[in-house]
């Protein structure tokens, strides 16, 4: 605006807020700046009330006047303020205006504060980022309009529930998006959490009260606007280094509150303390695990170093783990799938089949005499020790090669089983020697048994279930009326996996291959109805 200066008549232009002091260019005498005038409204809201100050928790009156709008209601207090829906008095438009407390309104760092949050949000303009119309003073009273957003908070829809996963699976990538926009433009959220994270009526989430923004690229020139003894944010929400004032605060710690957000959207709960990941909570994709758990990450040099890694992230998930195929899981079927694994890393499963086969080939030696207890013994201690916790491992490897994007096998996945040795160990005991003597005496019954029996491993690794309680989720799952379609997939997987290894040398070596192709095929029949 152009304002002459009283003492020596010098105009001078200044790009500052209504009602801020600037000095004269030429003699340096205080200039006030003057309010915006208001422009005239229509005649039956010219008597409406236009108060100038507030107290301590009072509500403007429904029909006042701030500014070219009219108050329609109260919808809350933030952080930041309260938050009406308003009326523009000549267009017509709803909005939302927010209205700094009044017992902050004399305090000139929370004003410029207040300030920051509206200047930084009117330079956002994008999709799912609640957009600013206008702001500004009217008496005591410092305002900003935004866009009114016709719908529900997160933290509404989320109350007392968890998301179905497919729901938040949608609501994540462009509120990523979202955060990769502000932060190119410099602007870090920090109290990214449900309550400012609204839903319009069409689905579409928006993120909103940029109230505590950090501006970490702008003018240089303005002054510091974050005391060091000050902690900004939620604490549930905050990352590790933001609850501490004195460290650096970046955009990662946002992708952090995101990580949070996700988490208890898919759970119902908050990652505090020793927490577990999201699939041993809830019916949801593995690989929200390592997404999620890359997010919460203490430190923040490994989490995703910017919004769109973790956007580009679910998105595969959505490509390729959400939504799998409906239907029975028939050998053809699953075949498929594991055929797709099988050719990406074929190489991979051959050398774990071949380790996991160590102590087979050593009990099956052709060594006699007094060597042969010993070698006996020794092979029977390393198919205790290495095979069955090994046996776990495998289970991990098939799904997740089975849901990654590259459906490419991870052998660092063979260790996850030791950590379940114990509860392997019995279940292994207890589904072997029931299969076992079902076959030894009649062969059928063997058989229906260790189909009933198939998805227990994977059970005891994928939710981390006992042994019995694997071995009943199991039993449930191949009940009738798909107890046949399963039996055909164990069949399958004995004909892949255990027939070539009877004939010595070649069997053994074929079996390298094949095993892995069997043992994929019974992982994604537990797969396709775990992502169901």
């Amino acid at each position: 605006m152009m304002i002459p200066c009283a003492a020596c008549g010098q105009s001078n232009t200044f790009d500052r807020w209504p009602g801020d002091v600037a000095a004269c260019s030429a003699c340096g005498a205080a200039i006030h700046l003057p309010l915006a005038p208001t422009v005239a409204v229509a005649a039956e809201t010219v008597s409406a009330p236009r108060p100038e100050t507030l107290g301590p928790e009072e509500v403007l009156a429904v029909g006042s006047l701030i500014g070219q709008y009219r108050i329609e209601g109260f919808i809350g207090r933030g952080g930041m303020g309260a938050v009406y829906a308003v009326t523009h008095t000549m267009l017509q438009r709803r909005a939302a205006m927010k209205i700094l407390p009044p017992a902050f309104a004399a305090d000139p760092e929370f004003v410029e504060r207040f300030k920051r949050e509206a200047l930084a949000l009117a330079n956002l303009s994008h999709p799912n980022i609640v957009a600013i119309h206008d702001m500004g003073v009217q008496g005591t009273i410092l305002y900003f309009v935004m866009e009114f957003v016709d719908g529900v908070s997160l933290r509404e829809l989320i109350a007392g529930k968890r998301l179905p996963p497919e729901e938040a699976l949608k609501l994540v990538p462009p509120l990523c998006e979202a955060l990769e926009y502000a932060h190119a433009k410099g602007v870090v959220h920090r109290d990214i959490k449900p309550e400012n994270i609204l839903i319009d009526r069409a689905g579409a989430p928006k993120v909103a009260d940029f109230g505590l923004a950090k501006l970490v690229a702008g003018d240089t020139t303005r002054p510091a606007l974050t005391r060091t003894n000050i902690v900004m944010g939620t604490l549930d929400y905050m990352a590790p280094e933001q609850r501490d004032s004195l460290k650096r605060v970046d955009h990662r710690a946002d992708i952090y509150s995101m990580g949070v957000v996700v988490y208890e959207m898919l759970t119902g709960e908050l990652p505090i303390g020793r927490f577990e990941p999201p699939s041993r909570k809830a019916p949801v994709d593995m690989r929200m695990d390592e997404i999620v758990l890359r997010a919460l990450a203490t430190e923040p040099e490994r989490r995703f170093q910017r919004a769109s890694e973790m956007r580009t992230a679910m998105t595969g998930i959505v490509a390729y783990g959400a939504a799998p195929e409906t239907g029975v899981p028939t050998v053809g079927l699953c075949l498929t799938r594991a055929l797709e694994v099988w050719r990406a890393s074929w190489g991979k499963l051959a050398l774990a089949s071949l380790i996991a086969s160590l102590p087979g080939f050593v009990m099956m030696l052709p060594i006699r005499g007094k060597a042969q207890p010993i070698l006996l013994a020794v092979g029977g201690l390393l198919s205790l020790f290495v095979a069955i916790p090994m046996s776990g491992g495998f289970a991990m490897m098939y799904l997740n090669a089975l849901q990654a994007a590259d459906r490419r096998a991870r052998l660092r996945d063979l260790l996850r089983g030791f950590r379940r040795f114990f509860t392997l160990a019995v279940e292994s005991f207890l589904s072997s020697l029931t299969t076992g003597v079902g076959l030894l005496f009649f062969v059928l019954p063997g058989l229906i048994l260790g189909t009933r029996w198939m998805f227990a491993t994977y059970y005891v690794m994928d939710r981390g279930m006992g042994p019995i309680e694997a071995m009943e989720a199991s039993w449930r799952r191949t009940a009738s009326p798909a107890l046949w379609h399963h039996v055909g997939l164990y069949v399958f997987f004995v004909l892949f996996g255990m027939l070539p290894s009877f004939a010595p040398v070649v069997g053994w070596a074929v079996a390298l291959f094949t095993q892995p192709i069997g043992s994929l095929v019974v992982a994604y029949a537990y797969l396709h109805q775990r992502l169901k």
